[in-house]
C-alpha cells in the first residue's frame, strides 16, 4: 500500500480527480486530497465504501467584487495549501488543477494537465509561466489531448504521457437496458456546462431544423441573458446541474448525445468526459469536430458536423442503425481503470 497526495478541484461535480482518487482507494492506498473550496461548495460524494483524507481552504468566490485585500488573501490561502500539500509525506503527488508554482518539489510529482488553462477567459496572469515551472518540477506529465501534447512535446517530451479523459462503464451499463425498454423516442441530449464555449446558436438552428425532436440540456447555465434567451423555443428543455448518480436515469431517455461546441482554442484542447459517458449509455453522438472527438470517428457511433444542417442530418440518420454493442466496446477502452493503471508508476499500479 502506497500514499498519494492529490491537489485538484474536489468541491465540484464528480470528475477526472474524483475517478482517479476512487481506483487508488480501490487498490487499498491512502489517499490525500488538497483543495480550495467556495464558501457554499458542495462535497462531492464519492461511491460508497471510499473516503479520501480532504484537507481544504475557503477561497472569496470570485463572482464577487473583490477588494486587493480579499485578493492577496485568496492567494496566501492558495499558496498555504499548496505548501501543505507538497510537504506532505506521501510516495506520490499528483498536481491536477490550473498550476501555481510549488514552494518545493515532492519525491515523486506528476502534473495532471486536464485543460488549456491560460486559453480560459478568466485566466490569471502569469498562468502560462507557472505552468512551465511546474512541467519543470515534474516526474511525469500527463496530458488529456493530442492538442496538449504537441503544445508540450518540443520541451518536455520525454515527460510526457497522452492519457485522456474516460467514463465509468458500470455506472451507465443502466442506460441501454432502460432505453430498450422504452418506444423509440426522438430525444437529443446534452449533459455538462453551458457556458462560453457552448454553441447555443447551433443548438437553437438545430432545435428549428428538427421541430419534431425534443433536446434536454442538462447542466449549469452560465451564459448571458442574451444568449440564454436562444434557447427558449418550445421543444428545448433546460433541467439544470443534476447529480452524477442521475445521469445514467436521464440518458435513458435520450436517443442520441450531443457535444455543440464552438472550436475556439480552449475546445480544441479537451477531451470531453461526455463523450465517453454517452457511449457507456449506449447512445450515438454528434459533436462538432473537436480534435479528441474526430479521432473516434466511426459511423453509426461517433459523427461529427460542422453546421446546423449537417449536425441535423447526423442526428436523424445516426439513430437508423443499432450498434449499442460497439459504442459499449469504445467506451470500455476508454474506462478510468484501463487509462489509469497504464499510466501510473508501475509500484502505484502493481499494488
Amino acid at each position: 500500500m502506497s500514499s498519494i497526495s492529490i491537489y485538484t478541484c474536489w468541491f465540484n461535480l464528480k470528475q477526472r480527480p474524483h475517478h482517479l482518487a476512487e481506483l487508488l482507494l480501490r487498490n487499498r492506498h491512502e489517499v490525500g486530497v488538497y483543495a480550495y473550496r467556495g464558501l457554499r461548495s458542495p462535497r462531492p460524494a464519492l461511491s460508497p465504501g471510499l473516503n479520501a483524507s480532504v484537507t481544504s481552504h475557503t477561497l472569496i468566490s470570485n463572482r464577487l467584487c473583490l477588494t486587493d485585500t480579499l485578493v492577496r488573501l485568496n492567494r496566501d490561502r492558495l499558496n498555504k495549501l499548496i505548501s501543505v500539500f507538497a510537504s506532505s509525506p506521501s510516495d506520490l503527488h499528483i498536481y491536477a488543477a490550473p498550476p501555481l508554482v510549488l514552494p518545493r518539489k515532492p519525491a515523486v510529482l506528476i502534473y495532471d494537465c486536464m485543460d488549456d488553462w491560460s486559453a480560459f477567459p478568466n485566466a490569471a496572469p502569469g498562468l502560462s509561466h507557472a505552468e512551465l515551472e511546474l512541467c519543470e518540477l515534474a516526474d511525469r506529465i500527463w496530458v488529456t489531448s493530442r492538442t496538449l501534447e504537441e503544445r508540450f512535446a518540443p520541451r518536455f517530451s520525454a515527460k510526457l504521457q497522452y492519457v485522456p479523459n474516460g467514463v465509468d462503464c458500470a455506472h451507465f451499463a443502466e442506460s441501454a437496458v432502460r432505453r430498450a425498454q422504452r418506444p423509440n423516442g426522438k430525444t437529443i441530449g446534452y449533459v455538462g456546462m453551458i457556458d462560453d464555449w457552448f454553441d447555443e446558436c447551433l443548438v437553437q438552428q438545430l432545435a428549428v431544423r428538427l421541430p419534431d425532436w425534443n433536446i434536454v440540456l442538462a447542466g449549469p447555465v452560465r451564459l448571458s441573458r442574451v444568449r440564454r434567451a436562444n434557447l427558449l423555443l418550445p421543444n428545448i428543455k433546460l433541467i439544470g446541474i443534476q447529480e452524477y448518480r442521475k445521469l445514467p436515469q436521464i440518458m435513458a431517455g435520450f436517443d442520441v448525445g450531443i457535444i455543440p461546441f464552438k472550436l475556439n482554442r480552449l475546445v480544441k484542447a479537451v477531451s470531453p468526459v461526455k463523450l465517453f459517458e454517452y457511449l457507456a449509455a449506449g447512445l450515438p453522438v454528434v459533436s462538432t469536430p473537436l480534435p479528441e472527438v474526430a479521432a473516434l470517428r466511426e459511423d453509426g457511433v461517433v459523427h461529427c458536423a460542422a453546421s446546423a444542417d449537417e449536425f441535423a442530418a447526423a442526428v436523424q440518420s445516426c439513430t437508423h442503425t443499432d450498434l449499442t454493442c460497439r459504442r459499449h466496446e469504445l467506451a470500455d477502452l476508454h474506462s478510468w481503470s484501463r487509462l489509469f493503471s497504464g499510466a501510473l508508476p508501475g509500484w502505484i499500479a502493481s499494488h
